[in-house]
């Protein structure tokens, strides 16, 4: 599952602190179905494509998260349900996120 977000500028330097791997992702880490969490940031890039180089800038939310897991039960559980809940996300950041979006991707 991949989830994105855009934060309101006052509250990015929080995202650190907020989002640390100690703090957040081990409590997802021990919902059962859960196997890694990796957070990533969108950033422009330069690719070579039909023989000439072309620059991407980033399109869309530039925060995100990926969760590996065993299948989407996992999402409705109520250990992960209680996981999400924890530390400072859900008061001091959720709220002042926007453009938020969630996917589900099923590796071939």
């Amino acid at each position: 599952m991949v989830q994105s977000h855009e934060v309101v500028n006052i509250r990015r330097a929080l995202l650190p602190a907020a989002t640390s791997a100690p703090r957040v992702f081990l409590n997802l880490m021990k919902v059962a179905g859960v196997r890694a969490v990796t957070r990533i940031k969108g950033a422009p890039f330069a690719m070579s494509i039909g023989g000439e180089e072309k620059k991407v800038a980033h399109d869309g939310p530039v925060y995100s998260a990926i969760y590996e897991i065993d299948g989407p039960h996992v999402l409705t559980s109520q250990t992960w349900a209680k996981a999400v809940e924890a530390g400072r996300w859900p008061s001091q950041v959720r709220p002042f996120t926007h453009n938020r979006r969630h996917a589900l991707y099923k590796v071939r």
